[in-house]
C-alpha cells in the first residue's frame, strides 16, 4: 500500500468520524427539541412544582456547602420559577417560592424584590417573611455601611426596623448610623 493509499484511507475514516459525530450531535439536539415541547410544563403549577422538585434536588446535591447561585440546580430552578412568574407576575405562591429561593442563596437584593412585591399584591406578613425580609435588609444596609454609604445603610435598617420593630441589628446600626452623621 502506498503512502497515498494511506492517506486516502485516513481522510475517508476521519470524513465518516464527522459524519457519524454530526448525527449524533443532531440526535441530541432533537431528543431536547423534543423534551422541551412534550416534557417541559408549560402551566404556572407544573413550572412552579419542578421548580421545587430541583430545589429539592438541589439541598440534597449540594448538602455541608453554602448555598449560592453559582450551582447549576439552583440556577435551573429559579429559572422555572422565573418562567411561572412571567406566566402570572401577582402569584403569591410564586413569589413566596422565588424570595425563600433566594433567601436560601443568600441573594439579599433577590429576597427583598420579591418579598416586597408578596407583601405589595396581597401576601401576608407571617414570620417567615418577616424574618428572612429584615435578615435580607439587615445585609443589605450592613453592605452600605462598610463602605461607608451611611445614607444607604440607613434606608435599609429603617426598612428593617419598619418591617420588625424587635430586631435588635436595625436599632444597633440606626444608633451608629446617628453617631457618623
Amino acid at each position: 500500500m502506498t503512502f497515498r493509499q494511506v492517506v486516502d484511507r485516513a481522510q475517508v475514516i476521519c470524513k465518516l468520524a464527522l459524519l457519524l459525530t454530526s448525527l449524533y450531535i443532531l440526535s441530541l439536539q432533537i431528543t431536547h427539541a423534543q423534551r422541551i415541547v412534550f416534557d417541559e410544563p408549560t402551566s404556572i403549577e407544573g413550572l412552579l412544582a419542578d421548580a421545587r422538585d430541583i430545589a429539592e434536588q438541589a439541598r440534597q446535591r449540594y448538602a455541608g456547602t453554602e448555598y449560592n447561585y453559582d450551582q447549576p440546580l439552583w440556577q435551573d430552578a429559579l429559572e422555572r420559577a422565573d418562567q411561572a412568574r412571567q406566566l402570572d407576575p401577582d402569584n403569591l405562591e410564586v413569589l413566596a417560592f422565588l424570595a425563600d429561593t433566594y433567601n436560601t442563596i443568600s441573594w439579599d437584593a433577590r429576597t427583598r424584590e420579591y418579598w416586597l412585591r408578596y407583601l405589595e399584591v396581597g401576601g401576608e406578613q407571617t414570620d417567615v417573611v418577616r424574618t428572612q425580609l429584615t435578615s435580607a435588609l439587615n445585609e443589605l444596609g450592613f453592605a452600605r455601611y462598610q463602605t461607608e454609604d451611611y445614607n444607604g445603610a440607613l434606608e435599609y435598617y429603617l426598612e428593617s426596623f419598619i418591617f420588625n420593630p424587635d430586631a435588635d441589628t436595625a436599632l444597633l446600626y440606626l444608633a451608629r448610623i446617628h453617631f457618623e452623621l
